[in-house]
């Protein structure tokens, strides 16, 4: 019953325009990410991320009121237009992540599970980890960061 209620509320362009730049940012995203990676400053550089959907949603809408219009005026119809179709870009994004998004953070709980035991291993000489432990624990870290990266 929601579906057809957002159907009715929003037109059926107004979702697809939606889904459209949803896809978009994913596009754009990954490469700004992959290449801000390599950078020592790479917080500088993603920060503006969280802007991009705003951007490429103006830029989709423009280009769609001038495909079906020829021509283009940017008056409160077409704000009015870039808003909803915006904000409902970002609405399915963020059922998306609350659903389906996998991403867990471990790096946090492994961080602290190796500092504990490294902490333990200090305070008590008598309780060190073995040197098959302490690399299997390494190994563990490594990979984790590697997949949280």
């Amino acid at each position: 019953m929601s579906i057809i209620r957002l159907l009715a509320e929003y037109k059926v362009e107004s979702i697809f325009l939606a889904l459209l730049i949803n896809v978009l940012t994913g596009l754009v995203k990954k490469p700004i990410k992959h290449f801000a990676k390599k950078k020592q400053s790479h917080e500088r550089i993603t920060r503006f991320i969280v802007l991009l959907p705003l951007l490429i949603g103006f830029i989709v809408d423009l280009s769609y009121s001038f495909l079906s219009k020829e021509y283009i005026i940017v008056d409160s119809v077409f704000i009015n237009f870039y808003i909803k179709t915006t904000s409902l870009s970002l609405s399915f994004y963020a059922i998306y992540e609350k659903l389906f998004s996998l991403k867990v953070n471990k790096k946090c709980g492994v961080d602290i599970s190796k500092q504990i035991l490294l902490e333990l291993d200090k305070c008590f000489n008598s309780v060190s980890l073995d040197e098959k432990a302490k690399s299997l624990l390494e190994k563990n870290y490594d990979k984790n960061k590697h997949i949280n990266n």
